[in-house]
């Protein structure tokens, strides 16, 4: 099992943790006071969804983020470690827009009756006095984490570009090749969480357990799950039939979501769903694009340098690695030793 040997490794990874933790706390209390103070009623009108909603998603996507954040470190990508701190940067846009989803959801629902007897939600329970600080602070740890995230991927930057090189060393097209790998498999990894947010919002947001789509939604978090990770497995073993199927299940993806966005452009309250479908959307047509260009790259040594760079990438002993020039596929000739002599 890998752990982060270097200083910043460790540090990017100890940040990634303690913004997990605080997060999950944070968002959890958010979570269990509104509950705590609702009537049973509540999920019966839209308004009672939203606070579930948004603690699905962020608790979700903190610890999954946690996962990448390992991961990355494990594979030296620096595609990866970028792509974290956007990821953090759309998280923390998300926190910013969450304190006013959740007021105004909770002022509709201090109107709300149940039964047309007593509010579904009692003003006088002062819930959003009691929450208002968990989401701002939720905002400030969002927003350091983020900018120290930046800061020490720059400072990454160097030492995963110098371990990646010495498995491709100066081959221009082989590093075109590589880069293009690890954008679209990078791609595949956030595409999961944008794509299983949504379904898990949809799950919240429907109120009717019967409705098909409700069964139809649920089976696809498990659909997407395997895709995502067939997505990988396919582009790393070059696997041309495999790749094939996951760009025609991608397609099909396409089309649900423009059905889905359609849908919610109707409903007036749906506008950060909307927002979320349209990411979601633009990532996996991102997906889809890298993923053939993959394809076409296929057979022309990437297969080798995901071998070679599986291996022990993180010695400090260079005399432990047995990664070589000549091992890829378009290497070249081994530089010979050699004395220059004065005539």
């Amino acid at each position: 099992m890998y752990f982060p040997k270097t200083t910043w490794t460790r540090l990017f990874l100890a940040v990634a943790v303690v913004q997990c933790v605080s997060a999950v706390l944070l968002e959890t209390y958010v979570l269990l006071t509104v509950e705590d103070n609702l009537a049973p009623e509540a999920y019966q009108v839209t308004a009672g969804h939203t606070v579930p909603m948004y603690a699905s998603l962020f608790l979700f996507g903190f610890v999954y983020e946690l996962l990448l954040f390992w991961d990355s470190l494990r594979l030296t990508s620096m595609i990866q470690v970028v792509g974290l701190c956007i990821y953090n940067l759309l998280l923390t846009v998300y926190a910013i827009f969450q304190p006013r989803q959740i007021h105004d959801a909770l002022g509709r629902l201090e109107v709300s009756f149940a039964m047309g007897e007593r509010p579904i939600l009692d003003p006088d329970s002062h819930v959003w006095q009691d929450i208002k600080p968990a989401l701002i602070a939720l905002i400030g740890v969002l927003a350091v984490c983020t900018a120290a995230m930046c800061f020490i991927a720059y400072r990454l930057h160097a030492e995963f570009a110098w371990l990646v090189y010495k498995v491709i060393h100066a081959d221009i097209g082989m590093r075109r090749r590589v880069f293009t790998l690890e954008i679209n498999v990078a791609l595949i990894k956030f595409n999961f969480f944008f794509m299983l947010g949504f379904l898990i919002q949809n799950i919240v947001k429907m109120s009717d357990p019967s409705d098909p789509e409700f069964g139809m939604t649920i089976g696809g978090t498990a659909f997407v799950q395997f895709v995502a990770v067939a997505g990988v497995l396919f582009a790393r073993s070059e696997n041309k039939i495999g790749t094939a199927v996951v760009l025609f299940i991608d397609f099909g993806g396409v089309l649900y979501l423009v059905y889905k966005l359609i849908k919610l452009l109707k409903e007036p309250d749906a506008y950060m769903l909307t927002i979320f479908d349209c990411i979601t959307l633009f990532m996996l047509t991102c997906t889809i694009f890298t993923t053939i260009l993959c394809f076409f790259n296929y057979d022309k040594g990437l297969k080798t340098y995901g071998q070679a760079k599986n291996k022990d990438l993180h010695s400090r002993n260079p005399s432990e690695n047995p990664i070589l020039l000549q091992h890829t596929a378009y290497g070249v000739r081994p530089f010979l030793p050699h004395r220059m002599t004065i005539d």
